[in-house]
């Protein structure tokens, strides 16, 4: 699997789980490139655990060979859901933020 893919899925992880934030906030596009050279990467979102920000760090791994295989995370994502712990603490998102495609209808 091309390692690029693994950093991609780490992205998406981060999308996902931060209810679909913009990655890297407050940096300009063309300066993503020139901080992750540097050695940047995205913090921890207060609401998310240690264990699942383990995964996507994991993911963003300078040296591509040292990213994990798919195999590794499909292991421990099952590992987390079946552990039965709160991993997302979406508590922090006010339900007003947030609406349901069925309930457009009745906001129009």
């Amino acid at each position: 699997m091309l390692p690029w893919i693994r950093w991609s899925y780490g992205i998406v992880l981060w999308e996902v789980f931060t209810i679909g934030d913009s990655p890297y906030p407050g940096v300009k596009p063309r300066e993503v490139a020139t901080l992750l050279e540097r050695g940047y990467r995205m913090p921890r979102p207060n609401h998310i655990s240690e264990e699942l920000y383990a995964v996507m760090s994991e993911c963003w791994l300078e040296k591509p060979e040292d990213r994990p295989a798919f195999r590794w995370i499909c292991t421990v994502m099952r590992r987390l859901i079946n552990d039965h712990k709160t991993y997302v603490n979406l508590d922090v998102y006010n339900d007003e933020d947030y609406v349901n495609f069925d309930m457009l209808d009745e906001l129009q």
